[in-house]
């Protein structure tokens, strides 16, 4: 899975900012640019794949909860406090 994380107000990447999957012991965080890639570790067989719950978070923004489709491309966007 992967996709951007960007501000709310200007559209900017959000650099560093954490992206974590509910029930997955894996995270990553973004690039300069906001860019991440993550992978899924949830067993099944290949297009079996249900919603899953995204978890994003970086200081100075509101954290983030999202049921998302693992397959899909993200867009996410962070407000500010």
């Amino acid at each position: 899975m992967s996709g951007y994380v960007v501000d709310e107000d200007t559209n900017d990447g959000v650099p560093q900012a954490e992206i974590a999957v509910a029930g997955e012991l894996s995270s990553t965080i973004t690039d300069d640019t906001g860019a991440f890639r993550i992978s899924l570790e949830q067993g099944g067989k290949p297009g079996d794949e249900g919603p899953i719950t995204v978890r994003v978070s970086k200081n100075g923004y509101k954290k983030l909860e999202r049921i998302v489709a693992p397959a899909q491309d993200l867009r996410i966007q962070l407000h500010k406090h």
